[in-house]
């Protein structure tokens, strides 16, 4: 990932997780990690061609909603992904 796709990663956090804020020379995002690792993830399926533009059009509306607190998407022990939905209490 280059510096410039780094750099539209960070500002869609900056806008969108309630949580990302920057203290002195660190920028600090809840969800910084999970979202960049996806990204980074699907654009090697893609590139790959191993995924169509279908497939990361749903990856993009699942970080949407992962930024959204609509569901949950993390990296289990073995390295998959799992998405799970927010139950309300």
């Amino acid at each position: 990932m280059n510096k410039k796709e780094t750099a539209a990663i960070i500002e869609v956090l900056r806008n969108s997780d309630k949580d990302f804020y920057k203290k002195d020379n660190v920028q600090y995002a809840r969800k910084a990690f999970v979202i960049n690792s996806v990204v980074k993830w699907v654009l090697k399926k893609y590139d790959d061609n191993l995924y169509g533009e279908k497939e990361v059009e749903f990856y993009v509306e699942v970080i949407n909603k992962f930024i959204n607190d609509e569901i949950n998407l993390f990296w289990d022990s073995s390295g998959d992904l799992h998405i799970e939905g927010i139950q309300n209490e």
